[in-house]
């Protein structure tokens, strides 16, 4: 397929139709509107942008994106959500599924410094005054861990829960 001038230099035709259905059609308005502003940085462009295709393109790509399973998946992942969807049983299951991914990337970032640290306390040249230190810090670590895990898993409930009620 040939590539329209009136896109970036690099963006296949693919990358386009992917990336317009993948954000609903935000990347599409982006350049449009890049292009209506400054001529001069696409000087070559050709394509008219039509914006009846554009909002067709973007109400397919939000149907697809908008479905309630997809927002547990974002959230799980870490991903952002930027409130595009008008069902709200999207944001909820979102915003239940991000604090559970919120809660256990916390989980695995005090077993990281707990780890650190015990790996301090067992190297030889560690001063016995510093190990002192590092194991006081272990006990407090291990009590945040404690009270993350509790955190994680009542947003795991939490979600689960909220599946349930929305049939997800």
């Amino acid at each position: 397929s040939r590539r329209s001038s009136a896109w970036p230099a690099g963006v296949s035709p693919t990358r386009r139709s992917a990336s317009a259905t993948a954000n609903g059609g935000r990347w599409r308005s982006t350049v449009s509107i890049h292009c209506r502003i400054s001529r001069a940085t696409c000087p070559d462009a050709t394509a008219v942008p039509d914006e009846r295709a554009w909002l067709e393109g973007r109400r397919e790509g939000l149907a697809e994106y908008c479905q309630p399973h997809r927002a547990v998946d974002a959230g799980l992942a870490g991903r952002g959500y930027a409130g595009v969807c008008r069902d709200t049983r999207y944001g909820r299951l979102y915003t239940a599924a991000r604090r559970v991914h919120d809660t256990r990337s916390r989980v695995a970032s005090i077993e990281r410094d707990i780890a650190a640290k015990r790996r301090d306390i067992a190297n030889g040249s560690t001063s016995e005054v510093r190990r002192g230190f590092l194991r006081r810090d272990v006990l407090t670590l291990e009590s945040d861990r404690n009270r993350a895990r509790s955190a994680q898993s009542d947003a795991e409930v939490a979600l689960d829960k909220l599946r349930k009620e929305l049939g997800v």
